[in-house]
């Protein structure tokens, strides 16, 4: 055969083993369904424009520049109210990215970004469905609309093309909200394409955004379904308010799927209180459902609400489906607030709010904004309320310390951009009369990026049930400490038995904006006081890993004990000691036996360690002395008070002491009374 022939042959051949042509297509081709594309995982930061692997912002489609690209973001878009808060992925701003059209940067008739090229072969039934967010801040119908497009750029098999099928779905100004869109793609079954999402930038103006996220493509869902929101009931919304023995509840049930769903189809549904009983009904679909959209079912049931509190109200779907992890939803209800707070724990976590947004002023019901104060009201002299880190960076939390996750839960603050001597925040009236011990608890984040010049202080004060002032300064004024959020414990028993309200009050100087204030997870409640021997300053204290009462005291609080730390296998546990310097150190360990002995000729100092009496002694037993500072061995050396008055003694926890308690407490020499004793500390291994 002649070699060209051989080469005609050969080359056939390899053709044949080959993978169909495609025209022209520049990249790799999907071929493994779903393909989901959420914008999380390929590295992007805020405002890049690099898309994920194989995506294409699609050259010369408009004038160029870094505005006529799409964007990648991960919180709110650059203008307020014209693009989301956050993506539809997590819902939370600064988790997730999405990709969305800036609406300021210039004039655009588009631009366009093409996902990868998708072989769509082995679908039978295949579906494009995404996520988009088009809201025109000027409303329906008005003025520099804004539209987003997907066209289909078709790759035939055998070459040729590209071919662009245009305008497959169209919108423009559709609410402040994500909505859903789902494309029929059977027309390309036998074909390889990319879907283009393509935006125009008006340029007249900067109040529409443009945004995608959460793009599928695969076999048609036929039935997924879910419950996306709680329509009512809803939350109390004055003060001194309660619902009602039978509130209604009704929910927007949502098509997930991507084909509709036929009237007559029953779905199973239920709604639940807390941990209560489970309501379970049948909801009959009177209409069809198409996908993407929603349709309100109204119980039959009502549920009983009659009492105070905030309460988590559920509903979920519960006909199997597509996707278990979209069939339901939560929602945090005030039920009733007393204006008058009688039962404890009082908890406030600034988390429901009757109108929940970012700087918000409007307090949890039933607190109030110090009208007396310096502030004025409105703005930056009020407290403000916030789910995100404040303005300036490094001068507040980056999240509030209920959740510790940025954009979920609020927090109290004051915006150092005023100069302001007062600011106040008042709680509701507390009736402390069950309570023998009453204890504030609060969290506090103040730290000053100017170090220690213009800093700003927190207070809280004491006011009657009138709002007359009782005591200025119960706690503070307090300086800004660590930029982290810092434990407050407040004794409050001097006010048992009276009606009060707590000042929160802090100031800004003005001279400078470093030093935000913030509060947060407020708490009264009874103070636990188990009654074991208290330090004793300058004489014996003991502290592991800054330890705490049951009632939440620190150990330089001086308040009773025991106190009370933990500490993971591995980790180190530092001993504090306090006493009189070059005296010695005994440490002893035993169990927890609070009184176990007082000894009354060194002025009552109390043993909280130890078994049953010695009848022999009367001394407790099953005391176990660990080391003491008279001996003359190596490690006894260590257990003296250094010359400043404390001695810090570190040691690694081994893990085989994994899932035990340790109760400790010391007796430190002193040239007064020969010795004393320190309080205990439990210290338990997790």
């Amino acid at each position: 055969m002649p070699r060209c022939q051989i080469i005609f042959f050969v080359g056939i051949c390899c053709l044949a083993a080959l993978p169909p042509l495609h025209g022209q297509c520049p990249t790799s081709a999907v071929s493994t369904y779903p393909f989901i594309e959420s914008f999380d995982g390929f590295g992007a930061t805020s405002f890049s424009t690099t898309p994920p692997a194989d995506w294409e912002q699609v050259p010369g489609d408009n004038g160029g520049g870094a505005d006529s690209d799409w964007y990648f973001l991960d919180g709110p878009t650059v203008t307020a109210g014209t693009g989301p808060q956050a993506d539809h992925t997590t819902g939370t701003p600064g988790a997730g990215f999405y990709a969305y059209v800036e609406d300021s940067g210039g004039e655009y008739a588009a631009v366009s970004l093409d996902s990868p090229c998708l072989d769509l072969s082995p679908l039978a039934t295949p579906r494009l469905s995404f996520w988009f967010h088009s809201n025109n801040s000027q409303g329906p119908g008005g003025p520099n609309e804004n539209t987003l497009t997907v066209d289909i750029v078709e790759f035939p098999q055998g070459g040729g093309g590209p071919i662009v099928h245009p305008d497959v779905f169209t919108t423009g100004h559709a609410g402040d909200l994500w909505k859903k869109a789902v494309i029929d793609l059977s027309p390309w079954l036998s074909s390889t394409i990319r879907v283009r999402f393509r935006a125009s930038s008006d340029g007249g103006s900067f109040t529409h955004d443009i945004a995608i996220d959460d793009i599928r493509i695969g076999e048609a869902v036929v039935f997924d379904v879910g419950v996306s929101t709680i329509v009512s009931p809803v939350s109390v919304s004055t003060c001194g308010a309660q619902l009602s023995v039978a509130e209604s509840v009704s929910v927007t049930v949502f098509n997930h799927g991507t084909e509709s769903i036929p009237a007559g189809t029953s779905i199973d549904i239920e709604y639940q209180l807390d941990q209560d009983a489970a309501v379970a009904e049948v909801f009959l679909l009177a209409a069809p459902l198409s996908a993407g959209e929603s349709v309100v079912y109204g119980f039959a049931t009502p549920i009983d609400l009659a009492f105070d509190g905030t309460h988590v109200l559920a509903a979920r779907t519960t006909s199997p489906d597509n996707d278990s992890g979209n069939d339901g939803t939560t929602l945090n209800i005030v039920t009733g607030i007393a204006a008058t707070v009688t039962t404890f724990p009082w908890n406030e976590s600034f988390d429901v709010l009757p109108q929940p947004a970012t700087d918000t002023n409007i307090p949890p019901l039933c607190w109030e904004q110090d009208p007396t104060d310096s502030g004025g009201t409105g703005g930056i002299g009020d407290w403000l309320f916030r789910n995100l880190p404040t303005d300036t960076i490094g001068t507040g939390p980056d999240a509030d310390h209920t959740t510790g996750v940025v954009g979920q839960g609020y927090y109290a603050y004051l915006e150092d951009g005023g100069s302001f001597a007062d600011i106040g925040l008042l709680t509701p009236p507390l009736d402390l009369t069950t309570l023998v011990h009453p204890t504030l608890s609060f969290w506090m984040w103040s730290f000053n990026g100017a170090s220690d010049v213009f800093d700003n202080e927190l207070s809280i004060d004491v006011l009657d049930g009138s709002s007359q002032v009782l005591m200025s300064d119960l706690v503070g004024p307090l300086p800004p400490g660590a930029a982290a959020w810092t434990r407050q414990v407040v004794d409050l028993t001097s006010f048992a038995g009276q009606t009060i309200r707590l000042r929160i009050r802090g100031n800004t100087d003005g001279g400078f904006f470093l030093n935000d204030l913030a509060v947060d997870d407020i708490s009264v409640y009874e103070g636990i006081q188990e009654g074991g021997h208290p330090p004793q300053p300058g004489a014996a204290v003991l502290d592991i890993n800054t330890s705490r009462n049951l009632a939440g005291f620190p150990v330089p609080s001086l308040a009773s004990g025991i106190y009370y730390a933990t500490v993971d296998p591995g980790d180190n546990v530092t001993f504090h000691f306090e006493g009189e310097p070059g005296q010695a150190i005994i440490l002893f360990e035993g169990p927890k036996n609070i009184g176990a002995h007082v000894f009354q000729l060194i002025g009552n100092q109390q043993l909280d360690v130890g078994g049953p009496n010695d009848p022999m002694t009367g001394l407790p037993t099953q005391i176990n002395i660990l080391v003491s500072g008279t001996d003359p061995d190596p490690l006894s050396m260590f257990f003296q008070i250094a010359p400043i008055g404390a001695t810090d003694l570190v040691f690694s926890v081994p893990v085989a002491v994994s899932g035990q308690s340790f109760v400790f407490q010391s007796a430190i020499f002193n040239s007064v009374t020969a010795v004393r004793l320190s309080n205990a500390v439990q210290l338990d291994i997790d």
